[in-house]
């Protein structure tokens, strides 16, 4: 720990506290503005907006479930640090966003145009207690008394820029019962403003069928 003392004066700390939690390392880039820092473990916990500071700093960060602690150590080589979990041995062009690794710097540089446009992301996967999915909608099980069938009736009409509209010009609706004695007739209707009436019918409908 004594050779980063050395360095603290050269750093503005105010209104922090140590270990810095992942909240607070866009309050410690506004302090120090030639200093860009990324904060990560496997995956990022937080990427910085600032990348074309002077200074980029990679951390990982380490924590202790039983002990509930955690520590900062420096990456010095993302490399290293992440391209056991690939197949090729060589040096690994890393994206500093989302740690994907790559055997080509070309195909990095590539990568980077869209990894740059989005916010970080990861896979989570629920709890085992939550892993397993139940059928709750029960209500939609239980058969309704009353069903609608509607058929509409449309022509054509070109817009202002020539594309083809279809506009409603009449349609057929049917109440059907499951009680199999009780039959409706169809409600047919043509004519102007089509679906101002088609609106009025169903909710008399609605209103019919509480009753």
């Amino acid at each position: 720990m004594h050779h980063y003392r050395l360095h603290l004066s050269e750093l503005v700390t105010t209104g922090l506290s140590f270990p810095l939690p992942v909240k607070d390392v866009a309050k410690f880039e506004r302090l120090n503005e030639d200093i860009a820092v990324n904060k990560r473990q496997p995956i990022p916990l937080y990427v910085t907006p600032h990348r074309q500071r002077k200074h980029l700093v990679n951390l990982l960060l380490l924590t202790d479930d039983e002990t509930n602690t955690h520590h900062y150590v420096l990456v010095r080589n993302l490399s290293r640090l992440v391209r056991g979990r690939y197949k090729y041995h060589g040096k690994a062009f890393v994206c500093e966003y989302c740690l994907h690794c790559f055997a080509r710097e070309h195909t990095l540089i590539e990568h980077l145009r869209q990894c740059y446009v989005y916010s970080p992301q990861v896979v989570t996967y629920p709890k085992p207690e939550d892993a397993t999915l139940h059928y709750t909608a029960v209500q939609k099980e239980h058969p309704v008394p009353y069903v609608l069938y509607v058929d509409f009736e449309t022509f054509q009409t070109p817009d202002k820029v020539g594309v083809a509209v279809h506009e409603a010009s009449g349609f057929c609706c049917v109440r059907v019962s499951r009680v199999d004695d009780e039959t409706f007739e169809p409600y047919l209707c043509s004519g102007p403003d089509v679906l101002t009436e088609f609106y009025r019918h169903v909710y008399a409908e609605q209103e019919d069928a509480k009753s």
